[in-house]
């Protein structure tokens, strides 16, 4: 029987932070587990957790097949557990907002209200159903993901995939699926299409496959199904990971996030006429043109347009080419030009920045890995077009704050967070100014906190039993 004062041994490998912070986590744990025992009644239960991740570079590639380096941190969702005998998936929430649920599992879920919690867990269960060819076993679950412990909401780190993740986590452990890393976090990202944005496999992988004190290389191109190529890179010592939240969150920019990746599609497309090697934008490089990185940016200027209307591209037969499995909500407006140039331009110079910044942390080079970070922040700001004014302003903010060696946008954009690497020696110096200048620049008092790389996924406790304390309200 685990009471209160035991619970820190079984969390202590997942929150090596210090003990504070260890209290901290044995609290919410603890929350969870009562909130479990009230709703679904006394008995073993199972825990899982799963973090969000900080993409340090390569924004807007892993949908193109290219290249990510992100890292995970210690901000997570946690799923207390215990399977049912029957298909069911019982639901609820540590935070009263978010509304109670259930559903049968089975191929074809039927979603909850567009943007509703449930679907993340919804599209677990379903992607999860088909690849067993039937019927799931069912779960109680109570999730944690209150703040500041829990993985923050529309800020670009990834809160979405934190519970898409420990939800198929929670149900494959439940149903004996065995599934290893990577074939976890890609069905975890197939299973989040179920909400509607076409994403790529990075935040999955990240948060199934991150490693405390490294960031995680990854090739989103498969070496065969469902592999990939990964390799975990130490991160810098001296210096620490920041992430400075503007207070802007990216709500209802699901459209443009689509209709980015379906002009990448129209390039990629559009240069297959040229060069057929080229499937996706990740075939734009030197390895597979035979070309050096400066022959392939004229490349990609000189055969795409700046501009292309969608009335062109319905004539031209190149929508019903590139968009038949883009989400259903997508509608390509013939009245609208699309900057196909732009986003290619972006994506393959942003692969090369990734590369580089593999051979900068394994060579300590700090100093160049900073200016790749502010290469790519000009890139995804000019060519991709995803940031705004307080992206901009808390660049501004962490660029006149000491110890900043670089620091860029990091998420889809529109709003969010920006990440910068900070020397260690002025790291709460750093984190007093920037918020100081943008709360100056904005009159938003943003939040800044500093980041502990951490461990991926995983299950904290099978089939345990607790002696906590009766919840009260």
């Amino acid at each position: 029987m685990i009471t209160v004062d035991t619970l820190g041994s079984l969390l202590a490998p997942a929150y090596s932070h210090g003990e504070d912070f260890l209290a901290e986590q044995c609290a919410r744990y603890a929350e969870a587990i009562r909130l479990f025992q009230e709703t679904y009644g006394q008995g073993p239960v199972r825990i899982y957790r799963a973090p969000g991740r900080v993409n340090l570079i390569g924004e807007h590639t892993d949908y193109n097949q290219g290249f990510v380096m992100p890292t995970a941190i210690d901000r997570d969702v946690v799923v207390v557990g215990r399977p049912r005998t029957d298909s069911v998936v019982r639901a609820r929430n540590v935070e009263e907002r978010y509304r109670e649920f259930e559903f049968e599992c089975g191929t074809s879920i039927a979603p909850g209200p567009v943007g509703d919690w449930s679907n993340y867990v919804r599209g677990a269960a379903q992607r999860l159903a088909q690849e067993t060819g039937g019927p799931l076993q069912g779960m109680d679950m109570v999730v944690s993901g209150r703040q500041p412990h829990g993985t923050p909401i529309g800020v670009g780190l990834s809160s979405s995939t934190s519970l898409t993740v420990v939800a198929t986590l929670a149900l494959s452990d439940a149903n004996e699926m065995g599934l290893d890393g990577q074939r976890l976090a890609e069905l975890a990202a197939q299973a989040e299409w179920y909400t509607g944005t076409r994403g790529g496999i990075m935040d999955q992988f990240a948060s199934v496959l991150g490693r405390g004190g490294h960031a995680l290389f990854l090739d989103c191109r498969p070496i065969a199904p469902g592999r990939y190529r990964l390799e975990r890179i130490p991160l810098p010592e001296g210096y620490r990971v920041v992430v400075c939240n503007t207070g802007v969150r990216h709500e209802n920019t699901r459209s443009e996030f689509n209709t980015r990746v379906f002009e990448c599609r129209v390039g990629a497309h559009l240069l297959s006429r040229r060069f057929p090697q080229v499937r996706y934008l990740r075939d734009v490089s030197a390895e597979t043109l035979g070309m050096t990185p400066s022959e392939i940016e004229a490349v990609v200027d000189e055969a795409l347009p700046p501009a292309v209307s969608g009335r062109d591209l319905i004539d031209q037969g190149i929508v019903a080419a590139v968009a038949g499995d883009m989400p259903t909500t997508f509608r390509v407006d013939p009245e609208r030009l699309y900057r196909v140039r732009q986003r290619c331009r972006h994506v393959v110079t942003e692969n090369q920045r990734v590369l580089d910044s593999m051979e900068a942390l394994k060579a300590k080079d700090v100093t160049w890995f900073g200016h790749l970070m502010e290469a790519a922040h000009e890139s995804v700001r000019d060519n991709y077009e995803v940031s705004i004014p307080e992206v901009e302003a808390m660049l501004e903010a962490a660029h006149s704050s000491p110890g900043c060696i670089g620091a860029r946008l990091t998420g889809a954009g529109w709003g969010g967070c920006v990440v910068a690497m900070v020397r260690e020696s002025e790291v709460q110096d750093f984190a007093v100014s920037v918020a100081e200048r943008y709360h100056r620049a904005t009159s938003i008092r943003p939040d800044v906190f500093i980041c502990n790389s951490a461990t991926g996924a995983q299950v904290i406790a099978r089939d345990e039993a607790f002696q906590l304390p009766t919840l009260t309200r």
